[in-house]
């Protein structure tokens, strides 16, 4: 149990390690695609390539829920190689039928248009779309492991170097190419990442190179194990669509009803909150296989403590920032020119953030524990009730009615999956280490309301040292309600590191 925190702890750190890479390759791309294709070309295709991710969650056909199978047959090579051939050819044969189709939808929709951005765009992501699509999920299959290393080399470090220098050398070699200088850069990353994934996986599970002929026998010889895989998976695909369709339906009735300026604030308020919740999530990254692999040797009690240690860990590291957030919010519109909006907004979406990082891991174990179809249904309801209140909603209160959309929905997601583990497995989520970072978390907020107005700074140097703050008190806080759990972390440390 000790070695599995541990490996959590680790796996968190790495999380946050790639957040923090992905975000500064974030800030090397963008600049150069914008000079790459200028700001209204550069609108097109973002757009463009918006609407071509649901394309790639449909290739990826869910199967990252193959994560659960391989942790199963972790000591079976040969099981291991059908999992991996399977995770590559299905997505690529997936690719070729949705690029023809898209194809063949283009020849028509595009007849008579006069824009040369739209069609290349367009056409070059219909031709790379099978190669790149799933590039993902070999990288993903290393988790199995309980190691989120690989996940980190290969789509963290190398496959945005790969495109940050392929854009580098087009813009300044070849600066004519525009486009596609652009979606060949990209395509090359997604590559670099399949290629990282395929070499770190086979090493790992001690996979041998073989033929394509030796492949597809193996592949015959799994035939029923294959079907099963995919099976399983199909749920995880359709929730997947439906996750896609929940997150953009708000924005784009929203962009009915109010003006775009309005429509870009509540989208970049989402952002905000998109990346409290993935430095919240990072304890999770390790966490799921290691939930299959409970599961396997029907150890539930250990599979019960490891989640509400990891749950425990979730709330540590994102309840500081989303209080933080919350109590810089005036300052944080300010300094990205949105002082003219109201943070009532901002401060509804921090509310949902609260309530899905309390619950985040329960998604996690319904997927590796043959719960999978669960989240089909669950997003199908999803998907109707996001719909419904979009229409109550936003026609009357504009973008807090998109906000308070999100945070229901959000609710309504967290209570069912809380409910659906709570039936399946009996775990109890009101435990006292949880419901004891409430406490922590509502004494934090009046502590930092307080604190913050005694900091001389100003700006986003107030927003840097708020955020400080926020995470020193509820460290301090947590450390004298749990200072037994404190002193045996310590303890371990000192003797691990002796």
């Amino acid at each position: 149990m000790q070695k599995d925190i541990k490996k959590i702890g680790v796996g968190a750190f790495i999380s946050l390690l790639g957040i923090f890479l992905r975000g500064f390759a974030k800030f090397a791309i963008v600049p150069l695609q914008i000079y790459c294709l200028g700001a209204k070309d550069f609108g097109i295709f973002i757009t463009i390539f918006s609407i071509f991710t649901i394309c790639i969650i449909i290739q990826r056909a869910g199967l990252h829920g193959m994560v659960k199978f391989a942790v199963e047959n972790k000591n079976c090579p040969e099981t291991l190689h059908a999992i991996l051939t399977v995770s590559i050819y299905v997505p690529v044969l997936l690719g070729f039928i949705i690029s023809f189709i898209s194809y063949i939808l283009c020849e028509f929709l595009l007849a008579n248009s006069s824009s040369p951005t739209t069609n290349e765009t367009i056409y070059l992501l219909i031709l790379i779309l099978p190669v790149i699509g799933a590039a993902e999920i070999p990288l993903l299959l290393t988790l199995s492991f309980e190691t989120n290393l690989y996940l980190l080399i290969g789509r963290e470090i190398l496959s945005p170097l790969i495109e940050i220098s392929s854009l580098v050398i087009c813009l300044y070699l070849f600066p004519h190419l525009g486009v596609i200088g652009v979606i060949i850069s990209y395509a090359l990353g997604q590559f670099t990442m399949y290629l990282t994934g395929t070499l770190f996986f086979s090493r790992i599970a001690k996979i041998k190179n073989t033929t394509f002929q030796k492949r597809l026998q193996l592949l015959c010889q799994h035939q029923f194990s294959i079907f099963y895989w995919i099976k399983y998976c199909i749920p995880l695909a359709f929730s997947s669509i439906l996750l896609k369709i929940t997150q953009l339906s708000d924005l784009i009735i929203l962009g009915f009803f109010v003006a775009p300026p309005v429509v870009t604030f509540y989208k970049t308020m989402l952002l905000i909150c998109s990346f409290i919740q993935t430095v919240g999530s990072a304890t999770f990254t390790v966490f799921a296989p290691m939930v299959s692999r409970y599961f396997m040797n029907e150890d539930m009690h250990t599979m019960y403590k490891l989640y509400i240690n990891s749950t425990q860990l979730n709330m540590i590291l994102a309840f500081p920032a989303i209080i933080a957030t919350y109590t810089t919010s005036e300052l944080l519109l300010s300094a990205m020119s949105f002082s003219h909006f109201s943070t009532t907004s901002l401060h509804i979406l921090l509310i949902g953030q609260f309530i899905f990082l309390t619950t985040a891991g329960n998604g996690h174990i319904l997927s590796m524990t043959n719960k999978s179809h669960l989240h089909f249904y669950n997003g199908l309801l999803g998907v109707v009730l996001n719909i419904v209140l979009c229409f109550l909603l936003i026609p009357s209160f504009k973008v807090i009615g998109a906000s308070l959309t999100s945070v229901i929905l959000i609710a309504f997601f967290s209570t069912l999956r809380t409910l659906q583990v709570a039936h399946f497995f009996k775990f109890s989520f009101f435990s006292y280490p949880i419901t004891t970072q409430f406490f922590i978390a509502t004494l934090n907020y009046f502590g930092l309301v307080y604190l913050s107005h005694l900091l001389p700074a100003s700006g986003l140097l107030k927003i840097f040292e708020i955020f400080l703050l926020s995470y020193l008190i509820y460290s301090i806080l947590y450390t004298i309600i749990f200072f037994d759990n404190v002193k045996t972390f310590i303890n371990f440390l000192r003797k691990k590191y002796e």
